[in-house]
């Protein structure tokens, strides 16, 4: 299990955590917002989640792995 909180009331800083891990997750950018995955207490990103329009979006990996996320149906996306 694990637990997801946000930092401030308004804010796009959260803090992820497992019983043995940490990492912080932030908004940056508006019209090509992306969001940074870093291990709790450093400054390097270990991952970068790139939303695509409406459409799911894409996480770059340290090492240069990529996952790729697509939404399936409209009227109930999954």
């Amino acid at each position: 299990m694990a637990t997801l909180r946000w930092q401030k009331k308004f804010g796009s800083l959260a803090l992820g955590e497992t019983s043995d891990s940490q990492w912080t997750f932030k908004r940056v950018g508006f019209l090509s917002a992306r969001v940074t995955v870093r291990v709790a207490g450093s400054e390097s990103n270990i991952a970068v989640f790139e939303s695509g329009f409406g459409s799911g979006g894409t996480l770059h990996l340290a090492g240069s792995r990529r996952l790729h996320w697509n939404k399936t149906g409209f009227w109930n996306p999954q």
